[in-house]
């Protein structure tokens, strides 16, 4: 979910620190979110010590600017669960502090939104993709597809070769153009890794 700058369920921060700046949009940070961020940190997996909203910060802080939150910060519950009392409260924390919510901001969709687009994910669709998490956006044609990730075609202009990347579905942006009507629409169990020389 998002909340309001300097509020959230449990009220506001007890301290603010500038991190820096990034040159993302709102729009991107919000797409990362819910393609990414939002399927990894639920109610479910949510653990006071190993992964809760510092862990969220971290990775979040990693895709704006490529740099890591301070360490005091994510390793807070490290000194918590030093001591006995934590650790014997560690499943009900869990609960509590897992199951939030904020009614004054708006939240993902679970990753509803990725699922819809992944469908259209085809051999023969145009597709904006990235090499790696939070990458420069590159366009190819899909030409295999499974379950979790597909193969992509593009052209390495400065080589002017063409070259073959496997891609999780995670990284997979937008389709910029859907399939053709007659292409064979099949997803495989599992696509063969094809690594490159080139970046495209």
């Amino acid at each position: 979910f998002e909340s309001a700058p300097g509020k959230s369920p449990f009220g506001e921060p007890l301290e603010k620190r500038a991190l820096g700046y990034t040159y993302k949009l709102r729009d991107e940070v919000w797409d990362h979110l819910q393609r990414s961020l939002g399927k990894e940190f639920t109610k479910a997996k949510y653990d006071v010590l190993t992964h809760n909203c510092n862990h969220f910060s971290e990775k979040l802080s990693m895709f704006l600017r490529n740099d890591h939150i301070p360490d005091d910060v994510l390793h807070q519950p490290d000194m918590v669960m030093s001591k006995p009392l934590p650790i014997l409260l560690r499943p009900l924390l869990n609960r509590w502090l897992g199951g939030f919510r904020s009614d004054d901001g708006r939240a993902t969709d679970g990753g509803e939104q990725h699922r819809r687009l992944w469908d259209k994910v085809l051999p023969g669709a145009l597709v904006e993709f990235c090499t790696e998490e939070g990458g420069r956006p590159r366009v190819g044609e899909v030409t295999e597809a499974s379950t979790t990730q597909c193969k992509i075609g593009c052209l390495d202009f400065w080589s002017h070769t063409s070259l073959s990347h496997c891609i999780p579905a995670a990284q997979v942006m937008q389709v910029l153009r859907d399939a053709p009507e007659d292409a064979v629409k099949l997803r495989t169990e599992s696509i063969k890794t094809v690594r490159c020389s080139f970046p495209c």
